[in-house]
């Protein structure tokens, strides 16, 4: 069922990149970007670590990868801009757990399904370098224990970063 969920969000938020996208007229006098890098916290930057965007002005695959808890994260994803404001889907690494009982000890990440929106706070005249800061969900990971594997739940997720545009006018 959350696979489904997955695919659904993802296909509206692909539907939603034809808003992203800036018309050929302002496109002469705009600056284009077609790969964003930056890092930060939250899921997006995998936990504590980095992410890049490939696409035009910010809306494209999102890949992050970092680390927390002493194991590397990462992220995939998709991401739509639409001037100062962004959405983006992914499968993520949100946290981590670390269970025992007689016999068993087991320390991972949890990975689920994120889903998070926010705004962009460029900085200098250009703005290739901004400040993103994102508020969303996360959920659909499991956590093991004695009797099978627990889902966790829906949980608040966070995520701010520092980014550059890597681009031309």
């Amino acid at each position: 069922m959350k696979h489904i969920l997955f695919c659904v969000a993802l296909l509206f938020l692909i539907s939603l990149n034809g808003f992203s996208q800036t018309s050929a007229s302002s496109a002469d006098k705009e600056f284009q970007s077609f790969f964003d890098i930056g890092i930060g916290v939250g899921p997006n930057y995998g936990i504590l670590g980095g992410k890049a965007v490939v696409g035009l002005n910010g809306t494209g695959l999102m890949i992050g990868i970092g680390s927390f808890d002493g194991m590397t994260t990462t992220s995939i994803g998709f991401q739509v801009t639409y001037e100062s404001f962004f959405a983006n889907l992914s499968v993520a690494d949100y946290g981590s757990y670390e269970v025992s009982w007689p016999g068993f000890y087991e320390k991972g990440l949890v990975r689920g399904t994120v889903f998070i929106v926010g705004g962009k706070i460029g900085i200098g005249k250009e703005k290739k370098l901004y400040v993103d800061i994102g508020v969303g969900a996360a959920g659909g990971g499991e956590t093991p224990s004695p009797f099978g594997n627990i889902e966790e739940s829906v949980q608040l997720s966070l995520s701010a970063g520092l980014n550059y545009r890597i681009g031309s006018k």
